[in-house]
């Protein structure tokens, strides 16, 4: 089901059994192909040769027209765009796995808030690890390019965030929750780097 958070559209698992982090599922439609990892049948590299890493990475779509005439958008404003789309993308899978690897978090440790009261609010507790935020921030041509590539990410059965400015109701930025490279890297190809 898709519910309305604010300005944002998420894709939502079709049942709470699915809410556990890491099927790609699409919840307009009935499952069909599956993105998976590299499984025990495939090949493996030599040992003589080094794997390389396969991080955890966050794809942010950007409208690029948004910044040309007629729209003219400052800078800032498209950058507000691809934030308010990558965190609502991340915000509905906080308490997954891998949201909280890619954001340096781990899962049992408990992350506080501190401030100036201290009777009221927790102290943050460093974690063994650091982020390692790796955000590919691309540029779609229009509104279009956007939606056609959110139905793309339904038919990969990718989870993401769709943001609609207000009071404009246009779609502005989508941002993927963060999967493997791998998993969703040849979703991305067609576009480039958000310049």
């Amino acid at each position: 089901m898709i519910s309305e958070i604010s300005r944002a559209t998420f894709v939502q698992p079709p049942t709470a059994a699915f809410a556990a982090p890491s099927p790609l599922w699409s919840s307009r439609r009935s499952p069909r192909v599956a993105l998976c990892p590299m499984n025990s049948m495939d090949e493996t590299p030599p040992s003589s040769q080094p794997r390389r890493p396969d991080p955890l990475v966050q794809y942010v779509v950007v409208r690029g027209d948004l910044q040309r005439p007629p729209l003219s958008w400052p800078t800032g404003s498209v950058v507000a765009q691809a934030v308010h789309a990558s965190v609502a993308a991340l915000w509905p899978h906080r308490e997954e796995t891998i949201t909280q690897e890619y954001c340096g978090l781990r899962a049992g440790v408990v992350h506080e808030v501190s401030g100036p009261n201290r009777d009221d609010e927790r102290k943050v507790h460093q974690t063994e690890t650091n982020p390692q935020m790796h955000t590919v921030v691309l540029e779609a041509k229009d509104e279009a390019a956007v939606r056609k590539l959110a139905q793309m990410l339904d038919d990969g059965r990718v989870h993401y965030a769709m943001w609609t400015e207000q009071p404009e109701n246009m779609v502005t930025a989508l941002a993927t929750k963060p999967y493997r490279r791998s998993d969703i890297q040849h979703l991305f190809k067609k576009f480039r780097l958000f310049k």
